[in-house]
C-alpha cells in the first residue's frame, strides 16, 4: 500500500473516533523520550510522557468526545508529575476543541502515518498535544 493510500485509510478510519493507543512517530528517538496517548471508547483517556527506558515522568488523565469529523473536545481531570498528583488549573478543566489530520513522517525506521493537530485556519501542525509530537496509531487501548 502506498503512503497516499495509508494516509487516506487513516483519515477515513479515525474520522470520528481516536479510540486506541498512540505513541510518538519519531523512529528510534522514542527510546529516549516518548509520549503515549490512550483514547478509550468510554470517553476517558491519558497522556504519559516517558523518559529513557520508558520511565513515566508525567501523566495527564482526560475526558474526550468526538464533536465532528476529525474534531474532538477534551478536558483534563487529573495530572501527576513523577507520580505525585498536581493541581489541575481551571483552564485545563475547560473543554478544549482539537482539530486533527494525518501526515506522513519519514523517520530512521521508515515512514510513519501520524496524527497532527490543525490550526483554526486549517494548517497542519508538526505534532499533537502540548508536546507537539506526531502520534502514530499502535493498536487497541492497553487499559
Amino acid at each position: 500500500m502506498s503512503d497516499e493510500e495509508r494516509l487516506a485509510a487513516a483519515r477515513q478510519r479515525f474520522a470520528h473516533s481516536l479510540t486506541g493507543r498512540w505513541t510518538g512517530a519519531e523512529g528510534t528517538y522514542s527510546m529516549v523520550m516518548d509520549e503515549e496517548w490512550e483514547f478509550m471508547a468510554d470517553g476517558s483517556g491519558y497522556r504519559r510522557i516517558k523518559g529513557p527506558f520508558g520511565q513515566i515522568r508525567a501523566e495527564v488523565r482526560f475526558e474526550w468526545r468526538s464533536v465532528g469529523e476529525h474534531t474532538i473536545e477534551s478536558r483534563v481531570v487529573a495530572a501527576f508529575e513523577d507520580g505525585v498528583a498536581r493541581d489541575v488549573d481551571d483552564d485545563e478543566r475547560d473543554w478544549r476543541v482539537t482539530r486533527y489530520d494525518f501526515r506522513t513522517f519519514p523517520t530512521d525506521t521508515g515512514t510513519e502515518i501520524a496524527m497532527v493537530e490543525r490550526t483554526q485556519g486549517g494548517d497542519a501542525l508538526r505534532g499533537f498535544g502540548d508536546g507537539m509530537i506526531p502520534l502514530a496509531f499502535r493498536g487497541p487501548p492497553d487499559s
